[in-house]
């Protein structure tokens, strides 16, 4: 066996997913799917570092959510942005932009 016929196997830590912003078409994580589909690479994910990319993908949104909520109520808007008052702060709109993330995540383990 030629040392170019040992698969190659790749974890990356949560840290990756972090600083890539979640966002799994981007041209490293296409690229990273790109060689596990032709057998090039094997990735490898374990349970705690999935659960750790969920746990951020959360807090990371409800963190942008709540920004977003205190500049929309915050006295010192002018009438231009009267609309964004409108605002619906409802958990279920956080719940479904978390959810839409997390979705994106296990497709992308799954390809």
């Amino acid at each position: 066996m030629k040392i170019k016929d040992i698969p190659k196997y790749v974890c990356l830590d949560t840290c990756i997913y972090i600083s890539n912003k979640f966002d799994f078409k981007n041209k490293y994580f296409s690229e990273l799917q790109k060689m596990a589909k032709e057998g090039k690479v094997q990735l490898i994910i374990v349970d705690i570092i999935k659960e750790e990319v969920k746990r951020h993908i959360r807090l990371d949104i409800k963190e942008k959510y709540d920004k977003v909520c205190t500049i929309l109520t915050s006295d010192n808007l002018g009438t231009a942005f009267e609309d964004l008052h409108k605002f619906n702060k409802s958990i279920e709109q956080l719940e479904n932009v978390q959810n839409k993330i997390i979705e994106e995540f296990n497709k992308y383990l799954k390809n």
